[in-house]
């Protein structure tokens, strides 16, 4: 697993179509949501970057897609929108994110747009991020590889 996922971590389950889902929830106190939106934004990023295509429902063809939800305190949890940002990539950002070589991928940033705003964390005892990816049998051999802990003896 790579070391840069330390507030994210994934459990892994396999449907009986054979697709394949991880699921990563973090709840944090409001002055590490910064730290932990920048750790989604980093793999949304390297995944949309190094996987052949970009996300989209498996159901129509697509070979991965993901969900991001936020939930501050007892509130109800909100949807996060990604918007493909086409401009320059800062590189130091992905330092670290290996093991996608050679799959493809698109330029740009992914930027998670809808997050609680620190406006509205003023007196929260936390903030949560929900983010799950699905992907079709052929990626599942590359995302596991990359997001579930190694087998210890």
């Amino acid at each position: 697993m790579n070391s840069l996922l330390h507030l994210l971590s994934f459990d892994a389950a396999e449907a009986d179509d054979g697709t394949h889902t991880w699921e990563a929830m973090a709840s944090v106190p409001p002055g590490r949501w910064p730290e932990l939106c920048a750790q989604a934004q980093r793999l949304l990023t390297t995944l949309h970057r190094h996987l052949p295509t970009p996300p989209q429902p498996l159901d129509e063809g697509g070979l991965w897609d993901c969900w991001v939800q936020a939930q501050v305190d007892d509130q109800p949890s909100q949807r996060v929108d990604l918007a493909r940002d086409q401009g320059s990539v800062d590189r130091d950002g992905l330092e670290g994110f290996e093991g996608f070589e050679g799959l493809g991928g698109q330029e740009g940033w992914v930027n998670l747009v809808g997050l609680p705003s620190a406006a509205n964390l003023a007196g929260a005892r936390w903030v949560s991020l929900t983010l799950t990816l699905a992907c079709a049998p052929e990626l599942q051999a590359t995302l596991a590889g990359w997001l579930e802990p190694p087998l210890t003896p």
